[in-house]
C-alpha cells in the first residue's frame, strides 16, 4: 500500500469515531426537540383551555350583567304600569263619581225622570233615566 492510501486508512477509524459521536449528538438533539415539541403542544393546549376559560367567564360575565340590567327595566316597568293603573282608577272613580241627582217627578201623562250629572264632564251628557 501506498503512504497515501495507508494514511487515509489510519483516519478511517477517527472519522467513523468523529460521524459516531455526531450522530449520537444528532440523536440527543432529535430527543431534546421531540421533548420540547411536547412541551409547546401541552402549553398550547393548556394556554387554548385557558383562553377558552377566559372567554367563556367574560361572556358569562356579560350575560349576568344584561340579565341584571333586564331585571331592573322590567321591575321599573312594572312599578311604572302599576303607578298609571292606579291614577287610572282613580280618574275613573273621580269621573264616574254623581255630582248631582235630579229627580223630576211625573206630571201627568209625562213620566218622571232622574238625572245624573258625573264630575269631570267625561260624558257628553248627563245621564236621565225614566222613572216608573
Amino acid at each position: 500500500m501506498s503512504t497515501g492510501r495507508r494514511a487515509r486508512a489510519e483516519q478511517v477509524p477517527e472519522a467513523e469515531a468523529a460521524l459516531r459521536e455526531l450522530l449520537a449528538d444528532a440523536h440527543g438533539a432529535i430527543q431534546d426537540l421531540t421533548r420540547l415539541l411536547k412541551e409547546v403542544r401541552a402549553a398550547i393546549a393548556a394556554g387554548a383551555a385557558a383562553a377558552d376559560k377566559a372567554a367563556y367567564d367574560a361572556a358569562d360575565k356579560q350575560i349576568l350583567a344584561f340579565q341584571e340590567h333586564l331585571q331592573r327595566e322590567a321591575n321599573k316597568a312594572s312599578a311604572d304600569l302599576n303607578e298609571a293603573v292606579t291614577r287610572a282608577r282613580l280618574d275613573v272613580a273621580a269621573a264616574i263619581t254623581p255630582t248631582a241627582i235630579h229627580v223630576t217627578e211625573a206630571v201627568g201623562d209625562q213620566p218622571g225622570l232622574v238625572s245624573i250629572d258625573f264630575a269631570g264632564h267625561l260624558f257628553d251628557d248627563a245621564v236621565t233615566v225614566r222613572k216608573t
